[in-house]
């Protein structure tokens, strides 16, 4: 009889830890599903406040590697990430409205700032990158909480990789079309596009390419496409829409050093290499035919 009552003391208790650990289980599944709502959220409210006024120029976000939610039950570790994510959005967030509050209370400095703006954007496109990296710090010191700073601030990582060495090791790729004797960039000028598929604006560029491919590329140009088949996408889905709008340049499914490298963070993005260094980032819009030629000469 002991022994029996013994027994079912234990039964009771493993039933109650049974019973708290799926108590808690459930907890951490709301807690981050619902954090995952919040950062959705306030993404939306910041690029909101990072796109107002909207810049024509501006490209798509390239993909962070957020994974969507499969159901399956996170880690405490997930849980964690998402709160300091949602820490780091809110501060930014914070900051933003900070500098736009500022900005609207001087509209002579957002004018002088434009005016700034205007001319490092004049000077990236006279290739005078020495000169358009010491305006942007100038223009930073002074004009640091306007909007036209927040616009200005985007060229900031593609100018730092100006005068950088090209990387030597490509990574991982896989060829769509042509092959990786085609990323030789110690020699002769290349230019390299970042896209992705389910990317509108690199849908509207890449194939405009092929026109600066076509009439340049006889006189020593070379261009590779790049794209990291972010959001789920596949082979099928690239080589398709290649196909579809007949890409001949050639095109590689990179790992994401060359992106790394390049200080990609929104797409589409071009970089141009010449003998081994990189002369030019930026969006590939603003990279005109005129600049090309005289990396070739």
């Amino acid at each position: 009889m002991k022994n029996s009552i013994i027994f079912a003391a234990l039964l009771i208790g493993c039933e109650a830890q049974k019973q708290d650990q799926a108590n808690q289980d459930i907890k951490e599944n709301a807690d981050f599903k619902a954090l995952q709502a919040e950062i959705t959220s306030l993404k939306t409210d910041l690029q909101a406040l990072k796109t107002a006024p909207a810049d024509a120029g501006a490209g798509t976000k390239a993909d962070t590697g957020t994974k969507a939610d499969t159901g399956a039950k996170p880690a405490n570790a997930d849980v964690a990430l998402l709160k300091k994510q949602v820490a780091q959005i809110q501060k930014e967030m914070a900051q933003l409205k900070k500098a736009g509050a500022a900005a609207a209370g001087n509209p002579v400095a957002e004018q002088e700032a434009q005016k700034m703006l205007q001319d490092i954007q004049k000077l990236l496109g006279e290739n005078k990158t020495t000169e358009a990296k010491a305006k942007l710090t100038e223009m930073e010191t002074k004009y640091k909480t306007t909007k036209m700073w927040r616009r200005a601030s985007r060229m900031k990582a593609e100018l730092d990789v100006f005068g950088k060495p090209a990387p030597t090791s490509v990574g991982d790729m896989d060829w769509y079309v042509g092959d990786k004797s085609k990323m030789d960039l110690s020699k002769g000028t290349t230019m390299l596009v970042f896209w992705e598929i389910w990317c509108p604006h690199c849908k509207r560029e890449v194939p405009k390419l092929q026109q600066t491919y076509d009439k340049l590329s006889g006189e020593g140009l070379k261009m590779v496409g790049l794209t990291k088949l972010s959001r789920n996408k596949t082979k099928e889905d690239a080589m398709g829409f290649i196909n579809e709008k007949k890409v001949s340049y050639p095109m590689a499914k990179e790992d994401g050093s060359l992106s790394q490298h390049f200080n990609v963070s929104g797409i589409p993005a071009a970089a141009v290499v010449k003998d081994g260094v990189i002369v030019w980032r930026g969006h590939p819009a603003r990279l005109t035919e005129e600049q090309l030629k005289g990396w070739l000469n």
